[in-house]
């Protein structure tokens, strides 16, 4: 039987809490997948370290930049990182920000790409290496080559840089493929990325895989506590299950921590999606969500147009 263990020695501001709310307990299984030693480890090992005095450190930004991939709508926005942060300070006795994103988005400028690129993968071979036998198809790791595409703004410099924006993906079953390149895409709002240079659509594309590989240690989790297969479990509700407690679990104002992650794994586990073997699906959508022609020129030229008529 699996325990959770107390808290121990988790100092403000460290990386303890941006990996709390991953399930870091030594009780737990999964618990030494990028467990939050190893994010310091990799940042601290590539000289990526910033404002360790400030209230911008690369563990706060780290921490707000996660949330907001794992969130949708205008909580994606810089602005809701920037309150995320607020929040937390204030919660914590920390310098608040102001509502300006300047300061934010200049310092999630600072984050490693190399770190975040190792930290992301590190996450999803660590899952793979531990999961049970018995989650094996018959006791193989079947992967699959899969892509996807991604939209981004059109800047000069994205363009230069990304003249086909193709990732590929190594993967399980096809149709489980499928469904895991829609929560990339989707649910984590990879589908199209705002940044404006390719700098930052990296950081953004990585960013978005380590926190994908992340929820899945939280699923992995909730489904060997419970006797279940990952699979069966729901993405969309583990991440809004582990958002809804992370501003808690980050600033210790959680009464029971240890019962919140407890009723959160039970949540996850709880949310049995279909099972539908071979499901096969066409690709065509319903639903023309607008009527407006393409963009074929620069919006510059379209406005000049617009005032000369």
């Amino acid at each position: 039987m699996y325990r959770i263990v107390p808290d121990e020695g988790i100092g403000k501001h460290s990386f303890d809490r941006v990996a709390d709310v991953f399930l870091r307990d030594q009780g737990l299984p999964f618990a030494q997948v990028l467990s939050a030693r190893d994010i310091e480890q990799a940042f601290t090992e590539n000289g990526a370290l910033f404002g360790q005095e400030d209230i911008f450190s690369t563990q706060i930004v780290l921490w707000a930049f996660l949330a907001q991939v794992l969130r949708d709508g205008k909580g994606a926005a810089c602005a809701a990182a920037v309150a995320d942060i607020a929040t937390y300070m204030q919660q914590t006795g920390g310098a608040v920000p102001s509502g300006d994103t300047g300061d934010y988005c200049r310092a999630r400028a600072k984050l490693d790409r190399s770190t975040m690129r190792r930290l992301a993968r590190r996450a999803g071979r660590q899952l793979d290496e531990r999961v049970p036998a018995e989650w094996l198809w018959h006791g193989l790791r079947a992967r699959l080559v899969d892509g996807f595409t991604f939209t981004m703004m059109d800047t000069p410099e994205n363009q230069r840089a990304y003249p086909k924006e193709d990732i590929a993906e190594l993967y399980g079953y096809r149709w489980n493929a499928e469904l895991d390149i829609r929560d990339i895409k989707q649910t984590l709002g990879l589908d199209h990325v705002r940044c404006k240079t390719p700098e930052m659509v990296e950081r953004q594309l990585w960013t978005t895989l380590l926190a994908y590989n992340l929820i899945r240690k939280v699923m992995a989790t909730a489904a060997a506590l419970h006797g279940k297969q990952p699979r069966q479990l729901g993405f969309t509700l583990a991440c809004q299950t582990i958002l809804s407690s992370w501003m808690l679990l980050a600033t210790g104002s959680c009464r029971n921590a240890q019962e919140l992650r407890r009723s959160a794994l039970g949540r996850i586990a709880a949310n049995e999606v279909a099972d539908r073997p071979g499901r096969i699906e066409p690709r065509v959508i319903k639903r023309r969500r607008h009527r407006y022609p393409l963009m074929t020129r620069p919006r510059q030229e379209l406005r000049q147009d617009l005032c000369a008529t």
